[in-house]
């Protein structure tokens, strides 16, 4: 896997299996903040009651910038997030991510401890990180793994459907919609209209919202009641 260094400075690696990077080109932090953070933890915390404590699924964990952005991002507002993710091919070079820097710089205890953490086989054994995060980390194919608990918000970051179409297939889509609480969000990066169709026949309310930069949209996708 290589690292390559996007366009707003950050770096992103490239899958060496599937031949696509992990993150936008135009900016691997810019993205994740756009598409998880302000449209997806930000929106379900703009959108409910019980903000005290949100729980996040995540479907693709990557380098955990995601998980990282979320940490801070809790720190800041003085939340305390359950975050779950899953991950079928773990990366070993995560040392050599340039994400430590500038507002970020106060997170390497975090990032060490997040990337070392044991992975599981389900979500039924969560680590205190941090006071701000408890995590469970899974390894494991998104069709598969077995999980119990349900969620608030799910960051959906798998790698585009032209590279694995099995990811984005109705019936995972379908898993993620009978994982979340009623009101739960769904975000992604990707736009398709075939996802959206899916999304929908799945049970979710979904609309097309601007995307971050390079890309027009993107999806988000809202579940309404049980």
């Amino acid at each position: 896997m290589s690292i390559f260094v996007t366009g707003d400075g950050s770096h992103s690696i490239e899958s060496a299996e599937y031949g696509v990077p992990y993150h936008s080109r135009y900016g691997a932090r810019t993205e994740s903040e756009h598409v998880f953070i302000e449209a997806g933890l930000k929106y379900w915390l703009e959108h409910t009651v019980d903000q005290n404590s949100p729980s996040i699924l995540e479907y693709g964990i990557g380098t955990g910038l995601n998980a990282l952005l979320s940490h801070h991002f809790a720190q800041s507002s003085d939340l305390r997030l359950s975050y779950t993710g899953i991950e079928k091919y773990p990366i070993d070079n995560w040392t050599q991510l340039n994400y430590l820097q500038g507002d970020l710089a106060g997170n390497q205890k975090f990032f060490n401890d997040f990337h070392n953490t044991t992975w599981q086989d389900d979500d039924q054994v969560f680590i205190e990180l941090h006071d701000h995060l408890h995590f469970c980390k899974i390894n494991g194919d998104f069709r598969e793994v077995n999980i119990q608990r349900r969620y608030d918000v799910i960051f959906f970051d798998a790698f585009a459907p032209n590279a694995q179409e099995e990811l984005w297939e109705e019936s995972v889509l379908q898993q993620c919609y009978d994982r979340l609480h009623p009101l739960g969000v769904w975000v992604s990066y990707c736009a398709k209209g075939e996802v959206r169709r899916r999304l929908q026949r799945c049970g979710f309310q979904v609309e097309r919202i601007p995307g971050p930069p390079g890309k027009r949209e993107m999806l988000r996708a809202t579940k309404q009641n049980d």
